[in-house]
């Protein structure tokens, strides 16, 4: 017996690095139109659809193109939580579980939103949270007798309200608990060269002799992210992730101030603006003050910015990725 799904007009498969959302789903099988290509549409039987969604590089987003899971998706830094860290996919789901847990007590009317109802009712809250997490993903597996288990603890009302709150208008979608600080203190390359490129655009574009608003100069880099996934999908190459407008916005304030003041009003209006209005540290003999910068920069973002790496060919690219991430080899002393 041939495997069916069942798919909606909002879902979205990815194959072979090739987006597509369903369009009609009969007894035969489906039609499906690659996303970015309008008009461009490939039939498959449900035989094929089951054997493709077996595939490992397939990938099924449920309500991807809702709105409550746009939302969702927005400034968030993954698709589906399975991308995130061990550690980070875990608390996702406890707090999954703790929302899930309070509305099923809200429904059966043990719980409501204040403060007092939620006290009187947290310990038969964490119960339940405590229940659904041993059942789903976030459940401790293969845990030796006597081993000591940690319980995470309930937060207050207030949080919890919050998450609630956010997870109701994300349409129950676990991204929404997704905590903004999970990147904290990474200082790792997030971006392949050709996204560092594109993202490197918004300080041309503002910095334009027609004074382009920062809103205008961050929508049209974006669209240049949206073009190349474009012509990526129709050569079956992998998508960039598309940066949120928050993170355009950061590299565009990252710009040398002094280039982009000369490059929108000229090179006089710079030198009058940011010249000197002191005469700096006063000092008698040589070596009296001696000052030190320093700053750890990607070796990668530095061939971006120059433009070494534009005529840089695919194969050498992947070995020059392949070396940064292998540490060098010591040699023993004899």
């Amino acid at each position: 017996m041939t495997l069916r799904f069942r798919f909606s007009n909002s879902d979205m498969i990815t194959t072979a690095g090739v987006a597509m959302r369903p369009l009609e789903i009969d007894d035969k099988g489906g039609t499906f139109e690659r996303v970015g290509q309008p008009g461009i549409t490939e039939a498959f039987s449900h035989q094929e659809l089951a054997e493709m969604m077996r595939r490992p590089d397939t990938t099924y987003f449920a309500g991807y193109f809702d709105r409550a899971t746009q939302e969702a998706h927005r400034d968030k830094p993954v698709q589906v939580i399975s991308e995130l860290s061990e550690k980070t996919a875990r608390l996702v789901i406890w707090r999954k579980a703790v929302c899930d847990a309070f509305l099923a007590l809200e429904a059966a009317g043990l719980v409501k939103r204040t403060q007092r109802a939620y006290e009187q009712a947290k310990a038969q809250l964490a119960s339940v949270t405590a229940r659904l997490v041993g059942e789903g993903a976030a459940a401790f597996a293969k845990i030796r007798p006597g081993k000591e288990i940690k319980i995470r603890k309930l937060p207050g009302s207030r949080t919890v309200l919050q998450w609630v709150r956010s997870y109701q208008a994300a349409g129950y979608s676990a991204l929404s608990l997704i905590p903004a600080t999970h990147l904290s203190g990474n200082r790792s390359r997030r971006w392949c060269p050709k996204a560092e490129a594109l993202m490197n655009q918004v300080i041309e574009i503002y910095a334009d002799t027609q004074r382009p608003p920062k809103v205008q100069s961050i929508q049209e880099t974006r669209a240049l992210f949206i073009e190349e996934n474009a012509r990526r999908t129709s050569a079956g190459a992998t998508l960039l992730t598309i940066p949120s407008a928050s993170s355009v916005k950061r590299r565009l304030d990252s710009a040398d101030p002094f280039y982009v003041c000369a490059k929108r009003y000229g090179a006089t209006a710079a030198a009058r603006k940011f010249a000197m209005s002191s005469n700096g540290p006063d000092v008698v003999r040589p070596m009296e003050r001696v000052e030190m910068d320093e700053n750890k920069l990607d070796v990668m973002s530095l061939l971006t910015l120059t433009g070494i790496w534009d005529p840089a060919s695919e194969l050498r690219s992947k070995r020059l990725c392949s070396r940064r991430s292998t540490p060098p080899k010591r040699r023993s002393q004899k």
